[in-house]
Parts: C-alpha cells; structure tokens; sequence
C-alpha cells in the first residue's frame, strides 16, 4: 500500500475519509489521550517510527547553513556533525531550539500520517478506526485542544514507543554510548535514564562504592576474606583513596560516561545484554569509513600474514667495458714576434734658470719665516683666562697657525689665521687695531726681504755663472 499524504482518501465502513479533513483533529488531540485510545486497543508503535518523522521535520532546518548558523549555538552546531546517529531524545530537545511554531505544527501532520500508515499495516479492524473517530469528537467536545510545546508533546507520547531488543532511546550501546557521551549534557543524560526508569543518583552510596571496588577486586582475583573486612571499616574518604591506590575507576562524584554505564546497566532494555567496555575507546565517534577501517585493521592483527619466500634473483654479471686510451692532444705554440720601436734619445739644453727658480722660492719663503718668527718673539701679547676676560674690553681672537703654504706663483699667503679653537682656557687676546697695524708691517717688510732677496739671488747666480 502506498504511504499516505494529505491529499489521500481512504474508506472506513463503505465511508470515504479525506486525509486533509481528519488531520486537523489527530493534531488537535491531546498527547496523552492519544496514549489511551492505543493503549485500550492494544497497539504500540515503534520508536523508529518517531525518529524517522523527527529527521524528516528537522532536515530542512538543519541542512540550511543560514538558520543553523542564526538560531543555534557554536556547540549545538558542532554536535550537529552526528545529527544523523541522534537518539531519539537529542531529536525531540533539538526541535525547540529553531523557535519555529510552523516546525512543530508540521511534525505533527507527519506523525499522525506516519501512525495511519502502521495501523493500515498493522491491519488494524475498521471497528477501532471507527472508535477512534468516535473518540476524538468526545474528547474534543468535554475538554477541547490543549496547546501543548514540542517537548511536552513528545514526552507525552513516550509510553506508545518501544525500542527494539537490545536497543535504548532508538540506538544499538555501541552507538548509544559514544554519542551521548560527546553530543549530550549531562542533564540530557539524566533525563534519558528517567525516560527509562533509571533515577540516576547524583553521588554514589557507600554500600554501592564498597561494591564497585569488591567487583573489581574479584575480576583481578585479588579479593580475600581480609581485604573485605578491611574494606567494610573504611568511609568514604578511604575508600576512594584505597581505589586510586589500585587503579580502580570508583568515586562517590559520577562523571558522565559513568552515568552512561549506570543507565546501561539497569535499563530494563539492555541490562541482560549489558557488557561493561573494557578501553575508553567505545565513547569515541567513528564515522562510517572511520569504522569500516578500524574493523579491517582489527581482522589483519587476528590474521597473520602468509610467509612468502624470497627466490634468490638470478645474478648477472656485468662486463667490464673496454678501456679507450685517449691520445694527448698536440701542444701547438704560438710564436709572437713584437717589433719594438727604438726610441730616440733627444737631448735637450737645460734651462739654469728653471733649475734654480725652486731653489730661490724655497730660500724666499725660509728668509720669510724666519723674520716673522723674530719679530713675534718681541712682541708683547695679553694673557687672559676666558672666564676672566674684561667684558669692555673688545677684541677678535685668533690663534696664529705657523702653518706655511708654499706656492710657486704667489708667495705671500704664508701665515694662516683662524678663528679662535678653544684647546685650553688660556687664549692669546690681540686687539683689532693692533692686529692691522701688524700686518700693514709685515707687508711693507715683506716686500722689501723680497725684493732684496731677489737681487741678491741674482748677483750670486750671475757670479757663478761667470765663473
């Protein structure tokens, strides 16, 4: 029979029934009195059933990357990684958190849609389709439609589901335990456990403590009569001490995946399957190819690799390759012939005076010197110390530099003077008119040596050149 939608039509006792006209009052039909119309005709429904529906009303929700990113959470988002391998109570607390009136509304077409196409396989008697129409108008009539969220809805319907065997919350442990542990709180998976029965507690007893450590003493074959009586007179303090001490997983604070386990363990649908994990790799999430690779990886350590021999490869023997001696290649010299050009010795008649003239400058500017030093020698000059100096008193300073320039065309540029370079705080201190007079001196003196110098220079070459 194919699956039924809103524009289906089937007939009840020759009466034709609309699909689209019977929705609006299944939806409006209060959780729990949908429970007992079930229950009083003896029919309870899958809980594959409601987790199919739940993943076809939240597909469009969670595939659009814009409303993930908007309404949800940076950790809900990443939970939603495994949003295909959710139990069914992750499903049921995902759908508020889209706040979309139009989501629920639509989950509940789809429930009831999915329910009319089990009671028509399950062959369920036209009389009960007959009473459940009868049903909805009384109930509907006495006490009308109750506005009722999502969460409550579905925690309402909760006893009409079943899980199949050796399943919990719609998922195999293997499943189970990997994905609450990485995708629930731990308020989530408390929640579950009362879903099923199992009050959790939030701290261990002592009895159930002491317990938990004589088990696991027992399965290391380390349990005698003496480190039970030894156990039985500890408290608590003790006795989590006395675990740590042997490496036993037993504390009065339960962590999360020893909730898991507890729930596990006493859950009417899984305790007489239930197996404790021996690693903590049964809370990790393998994706499919994760896990397919894991069990090859698993199959190759059972099975040993087949030992193939080795055949010896055949050896070959390589043949020297013949030695060319290689011949010297001939040394060709080449022979450079210069043709070199005989210079020509042209001598010249030496001029005296050319010869002479550097000496005559040199004997001028030592003559020069000399003069200026005699008459600086006499001279009278102040003494002062800078921080002394008279301030009414003007005058420049100058440092005379002794540093002569020889020059061929001009010979009068001998004395050098600078402005003052302080080099010790005395300074030689030498007045403006003075200083002018000295040079207007030096001169008129200078003029006269050289003129003099000259005619002597000259008397004396003119002697030895007669001789």
């Amino acid at each position: 029979m194919e699956k039924l939608t809103r524009e289906s039509i089937f007939f009840i006792a020759d009466e034709e029934v609309r699909v689209k006209e019977l929705l609006p009052q299944l939806t409006n039909l209060p959780a729990n009195q949908a429970v007992k119309y079930f229950q009083s005709i003896g029919l309870m429904l899958p809980r594959k059933l409601r987790m199919n529906v739940l993943k076809q009303a939240l597909n469009p929700y969670v595939t659009s990357k814009v409303i993930v990113t908007q309404m949800l959470s940076d950790e809900v988002n990443y939970r939603l990684r495994w949003y295909e391998n959710f139990a069914e109570t992750q499903l049921v607390n995902l759908m508020p958190l889209f706040k979309d009136e139009k989501l629920f509304e639509n989950y509940k077409d789809l429930l009831w849609l999915a329910i009319l196409d089990y009671m028509f396989e399950k062959r369920v008697s036209e009389s009960n389709f007959e009473y459940l129409f009868q049903f909805i108008k009384i109930v509907l009539q006495e006490k009308g439609s109750e506005i009722e969220n999502s969460v409550k809805y579905n925690q309402a319907l909760n006893p009409l589901f079943f899980d199949e065997s050796n399943t919990i919350d719609g998922l195999k442990p293997e499943i189970f335990r990997p994905i609450l542990f990485n995708c629930s709180t731990l308020v989530e998976v408390r929640e579950i456990g009362r879903k099923y029965g199992v009050n959790v507690p939030r701290r261990l007893k002592k009895a159930e403590l002491v317990q938990i450590i004589k088990d696991e003493l027992e399965l290391r074959e380390m349990l005698t009569e003496e480190i039970v009586n030894q156990i039985d007179k500890m408290n608590v303090i003790a006795l989590q001490r006395f675990a740590m001490n042997h490496d036993i997983k037993a504390s009065i604070e339960l962590k999360k995946e020893e909730i898991i386990e507890y729930i596990l363990k006493n859950a009417v649908q899984t305790k007489e399957v239930y197996f404790e994990p021996e690693a903590a790799e049964a809370y990790e999430i393998l994706d499919d190819q994760a896990l397919l690779a894991k069990r090859a990886l698993e199959a190759a350590k059972k099975e040993p690799e087949p030992v193939v021999e080795k055949k010896p490869e055949p050896v070959v023997e390589e043949k020297p390759e013949p030695i060319i001696e290689e011949k010297p290649e001939p040394i060709i010299e080449e022979r450079i012939i210069e043709r070199v050009k005989e210079e020509t010795v042209v001598y010249q008649q030496i001029d005296t005076e050319s010869l002479e003239r550097p000496l005559y400058k040199v004997i001028d500017e030592l003559k020069y010197v000399s003069s200026v030093v005699e008459r600086l020698k006499d001279a009278v000059f102040t003494i002062l110390d800078e921080d002394r100096r008279p301030p009414h008193e003007e005058g420049i300073d100058y440092i005379i530099n002794f540093a002569e320039k020889f020059g061929y065309e001009k010979s009068g540029q001998d004395i050098v003077i600078q402005k003052p370079i302080i080099i010790t705080p005395l300074q030689v201190k030498v007045t403006k008119r003075k200083w002018n007079s000295f040079l207007k001196k030096e001169k008129k003196t200078k003029k006269q040596k050289k003129k003099e110098s000259k005619e002597q220079i000259t008397k004396t070459i003119a002697s030895e050149l007669k001789q």
